[in-house]
């Protein structure tokens, strides 16, 4: 095998915006060690929804099969081909693979220097930030821009199926008339120009004068995003496609207005989003955040097993931001965790209940990002991931992901069985708490919990990929839904 220190490969997967999402990535981080940049096409093999969507964009990149991975999906394998000649590879090529870890920024990936294999989506502006006037003449050149028009996304087609639906969400119309009124009321004689794969939809739904329905996205998205980027302003559906026509059409005075959550899994999409973009609810179109709305209380029963670490677990229910945490002490000396949490359950007074265990510790904002979610998506129970602690050898327990495809989706894993989260990672409304029965007298925190499991496996559970504990704990385990 032969290791290429000047070679940086992105996987890519899913459409055209995701393609540019990964391409934008590998070239901030080659960007870093004057590397170079190929992409690897493998995924699109076995993938017979998607294909590579990049070749009129970018007709000069090399392109890359046949990759495979060790075990742990830890390094990255690329058999010799013509296209890794143009990038100075003799032979095979062997790479560390980058997973993603997040949907949140990595600063990671700016500390990377030489060869990479990159597998996630990094969908965020931050990434490729250093390189953003080189990148946008690359894929746009000096596209000329229509200062009056607006680009208005809507994205229904495979979104309108369940398990999509379950993940993205779908903006309402309520949504698109706020944004279109607001843009309004910023410029003097706007003209819109709808793109989306639900023309019929948009006929129903958008009637004024100042509206044009364009043509679809069921032809080449190329063609859409060039259209999309020769707007001035924008309005976005929670879509790569039309972040990317935001982004590389966007001026010093652009007004671009983004749906929030932009995805149930990671409603705040705090590194996706550009500051100066406009967030409203994608539900009603109301401004995000609220201002003015007294926080929300929520009850947190604290498992306490050792005097020691208490105070640091009610250090942490107290450092949480934007939220009324209100902390209900359950003492289990004995180790029967169970029996201590029913007892506390019993007694609290909020609508809203969470757990800590006092091994945890949660980042400041967990609480109010959960209950945001909440909110925003109507869900009536919501767990996160963990962020691993090391072992006193340095190594990290096993925890999801496991070993694995990077891009395993959550709801397959538990659909599989698996137990993904723990008690500290879960928040409930008291009353799906109690319909759902009690914890087992004996149960003990860090073993599965067929309460906690009934509740992970229900269809009312939003399962957020964001990584909002820290835990020494892993929660990966199998098992059959009960």
């Amino acid at each position: 095998m032969h290791a290429s220190p000047n070679l940086v490969v992105a996987r890519l997967s899913g459409g055209l915006g995701n393609q540019l999402f990964q391409y934008a990535a590998a070239c901030g981080v080659a960007a870093q060690s004057e590397a170079s940049v190929a992409l690897d096409l493998s995924h699109f093999a076995t993938d017979g929804a998607r294909r590579f969507a990049l070749a009129r964009l970018l007709p000069d990149v090399p392109l890359l099969s046949g990759c495979r991975f060790d075990a742990r999906f830890e390094t990255a394998w690329l058999p010799s081909q013509p296209a890794l000649a143009r990038c100075d590879s003799v032979g095979d090529l062997c790479l560390p693979v980058q997973r993603e870890n997040d949907y949140e920024f990595d600063p990671a990936l700016h500390a990377l220097r030489g060869g990479a294999y990159l597998f996630g989506f990094w969908q965020s502006w931050r990434y490729f930030a250093p390189v953003a006037a080189p990148l946008r003449r690359a894929l746009i050149g000096d596209a000329t821009v229509d200062s009056g028009a607006v680009a208005v996304h809507v994205r229904r087609g495979d979104y309108l199926t369940p398990a999509n639906r379950a993940v993205f969400g779908l903006c309402a119309a309520d949504y698109y008339a706020a944004a279109l009124d607001l843009l309004r009321g910023r410029l003097s004689k706007p003209r819109f120009r709808v793109f989306s794969d639900d023309p019929p939809w948009c006929r129903a739904a958008f009637s004024a004068p100042d509206i044009e329905i364009a043509a679809g996205t069921g032809g080449d998205a190329v063609d859409d995003l060039r259209a999309m980027a020769g707007c001035r302003h924008h309005v976005l559906a929670n879509s790569s496609l039309g972040w990317w026509g935001a982004w590389l059409g966007a001026q010093d005075d652009s007004i671009v207005v983004a749906p929030m959550p932009w995805y149930n899994e990671a409603p705040r999409a705090g590194d996706l989003l550009p500051e100066s973009w406009i967030r409203l609810e994608r539900a009603t179109g109301a401004a995000w955040p609220r201002v003015g709305a007294a926080p929300p209380r929520i009850s947190v029963l604290v498992l306490a097993h050792d005097p020691a670490r208490r105070a640091a677990a009610l250090a942490s229910v107290a450092a949480q931001r934007g939220v009324r945490a209100e902390p209900i002490v359950a003492e289990a000396p004995t180790g029967c965790d169970g029996a201590a949490l029913n007892a506390a359950l019993a007694g609290a007074p909020c609508d809203w209940i969470a757990f800590m265990d006092d091994r945890d510790e949660w980042l400041p904002d967990k609480l109010a990002i959960q209950l945001e979610a909440a909110e925003l998506t109507g869900a009536d129970a919501v767990v996160c991931r963990t962020i691993p602690s090391p072992r006193a050898d340095g190594t990290l327990p096993a925890l999801y992901p496991p070993p694995g495809p990077p891009d395993c989706p959550l709801d397959d894993l538990v659909r599989a069985g698996h137990f993904i989260a723990g008690i500290s990672h879960t928040i409930a409304r008291r009353d799906c708490l109690r319909a759902l029965g009690r914890f087992d007298d004996g149960w003990q925190a860090g073993a599965r919990s067929a309460l906690l499991a009934r509740l992970h496996w229900r269809d009312g559970t939003l399962r957020l990929w964001q990584r909002l504990v820290r835990s020494p704990i892993g929660f990966l385990g199998g098992g059959r839904s009960p």
